[in-house]
């Protein structure tokens, strides 16, 4: 599955381009595809430095927690609640049947 990452933080759409990036991961159900604007690169970092998301961003439930760094804040999803149960349930569906799904 694909997922475009605009859609879900509520960004305006814009059309798809060839060289449009896409972040690989893993969920404890699934491998999916972000949709992306860019990768700025790939930082490691430890528990320590991963602040609960509730305590600077409340009500993004999506949102793990978010580190601090100098350029800026980084936002860790927690991808096994990234769907809604209904995106969840369509999702699987859509897989089992080997339909599509938007």
């Amino acid at each position: 599955p694909v997922f475009n990452m605009r859609q879900r933080f509520g960004l305006p759409a814009r059309d798809l381009e060839l060289t449009d990036e896409m972040v690989i991961a893993r969920t404890s159900q699934r491998t999916v595809a972000l949709i992306v604007d860019a990768v700025q690169g790939v930082r490691e970092c430890g528990d320590n430095a991963i602040v609960d998301a509730e305590q600077i961003l409340p009500g993004l439930p999506h949102v793990a927690g978010v580190v601090k760094n100098v350029d800026g804040l980084i936002l860790i999803q927690d991808l096994d609640l990234f769907l809604s149960l209904p995106e969840e349930q369509a999702l699987t569906a859509a897989l089992s049947s080997g339909g599509t799904c938007v």
